[in-house]
């Protein structure tokens, strides 16, 4: 579900940590809503924040200014639940981590791993957003942008203790049933709290999957419909290269056969010269392409 909160709902951060956090629990409440939770980039929707200014505590600043770009996403707590991304290492966010509690953060196992080799993420300190944050978790890797994604080095900080102002949030629901039976409940939950609600953009994972699986189905077809054409030019151009040997050789053909050459050492004879001619062709023509 896209949501992005009306300005009149959020005057400021704290109403709208307030009022994103009002909608879930009544999106909880649902019967058949098994999980809930926001998150600011939309899984596999495309590219994620962003940060390339992070740095690890006790890390020079000249070495911190080479570090890499860093996957920065916002959520609230019950997010690994809802979208089932194990946690390996210590904990999920709660509400206890409010906007006025110290920073903390939950890590993937790539970051943990690049920045500290030896283990021991958790207690560690990361800076982003001008503030040093607790590692209070490490998460398993999993695919946030694209299916093909590599693991990328990705963190994640709680939506209460977000920076930005008026944030776009989309909410994941996980539900016992139909996923899209749930959508006319969630728009009159959402709507019950902002009546002036403009839009609802209602989507299955499953449906962001196929979106993704698209573009490598397209190119697959395309090179099969290619591959099929080329079949059928190597077809032709075998079926006259076989009828150009036997023109060629209709007078000798015909000696054979009239001296008593059974008919299959005549065909095998034809075959052979046939063939040579052919596979000397694709020889070249493979290695050409190669």
């Amino acid at each position: 579900v896209e949501v992005h909160a009306p300005a009149a709902q959020t005057a400021n951060r704290t109403n709208e940590h307030q009022f994103y956090t009002r909608v879930i629990d009544a999106l909880r409440a649902l019967p058949s809503a098994e999980a809930v939770a926001g998150v600011a980039g939309r899984p596999l929707k495309g590219p994620v924040g962003l940060d390339s200014s992070w740095q690890r505590e006790g890390q020079a600043v000249d070495e911190a200014k080479r570090n890499p770009w860093m996957n920065l996403e916002t959520i609230t707590p019950g997010y690994f639940d809802t979208l089932r991304i194990p946690l390996i290492a210590g904990r999920d966010f709660t509400r206890a981590d409010s906007a006025t509690a110290p920073g903390v953060a939950i890590v993937n196992e790539t970051l943990a791993k690049r920045l500290w080799p030896g283990g021991g993420a958790l207690g560690q300190r990361v800076r982003y957003d001008e503030a040093f944050n607790e590692v209070v978790g490490v998460a398993r890797d999993s695919k946030y942008i694209s299916l093909p994604d590599s693991a990328e080095p990705f963190i994640y900080r709680p939506l209460t203790q977000s920076a930005s102002t008026n944030l776009s949030l989309s909410l994941a629901v996980r539900t016992t049933g139909d996923p899209m039976a749930i959508t006319p409940a969630v728009e009159r939950e959402v709507r019950a709290l902002a009546p002036d609600w403009p839009i609802f953009q209602f989507r299955t994972m499953n449906e962001g999957l196929e979106l993704q699986k698209l573009v490598p189905r397209l190119g697959a077809m395309l090179l099969g419909m290619l591959g099929i054409f080329g079949l059928l030019l190597a077809a032709v151009g075998v079926y006259g290269v076989m009828a150009y040997v036997v023109r060629q050789r209709t007078h000798e053909i015909g000696i054979r056969l009239a001296l008593g050459a059974p008919i299959a050492s005549v065909i095998a004879l034809v075959m052979r010269q046939g063939m040579a001619v052919c596979v000397t062709g694709a020889a070249v023509g493979l290695g050409l392409a190669f």
